[in-house]
């Protein structure tokens, strides 16, 4: 017996979506890259798998993005029912979520939030986590920590443009 043939990502990702698209069959997979049916089958199978449990789950932060996409679709005269089946979360999670009080520390994030996106625009994307505390807690006389802004910061994705010292050459 020899080796068993390894196949790169690469290969594997690609029969699995050729596969999805309906360009191919299982055995004709497998003929194209000499293995047997069963092998690309289970493949196939756990490719499904690992993505699927990847999409269950996209929210990182708290701020419920599932929630708001019912919300959207539901103006646009969509059931919640049938969202909220789309979106793989529960009918009484949606309404448990929306009916409930905001905690302090949420509304707190909320309102730093738009004085980030506020100063960051205002002072041309130049301004980075520390300077950014400086302004905040001097304008709104407040004292959050710098710790604090900057985690609001990578949440929010903002970084500072890099303002580079231009050298003259003296001649």
């Amino acid at each position: 017996m020899g080796r068993k043939p390894k196949y790169s990502k690469k290969v594997k990702i690609k029969a699995c979506k050729d596969y999805e698209k309906g360009h191919i069959n299982f055995q004709g997979i497998a003929n194209d890259i000499r293995t047997t049916k069963e092998v690309v089958r289970r493949k196939n199978f756990n490719f499904k798998k690992k993505r699927n449990s990847k999409e269950n789950f996209p929210i990182k932060s708290k701020t419920g993005s599932r929630i708001q996409n019912v919300d959207f679709f539901k103006d646009k005269g969509y059931s919640a029912t049938k969202i909220c089946k789309i979106l793989n979360t529960s009918r009484s999670g949606y309404y448990k979520h929306k009916n409930r009080v905001k905690p302090e520390k949420e509304k707190q994030d909320e309102l730093l939030c738009s004085l980030i996106t506020e100063y960051h625009s205002t002072f041309d994307e130049i301004l980075r986590y520390r300077k950014m505390t400086m302004f905040i807690n001097k304008l709104n006389h407040k004292s959050f920590s710098k710790g604090y802004i900057h985690r609001l910061m990578n949440v929010l994705g903002i970084t500072a443009r890099i303002i580079r010292k231009k050298l003259i050459a003296l001649e």
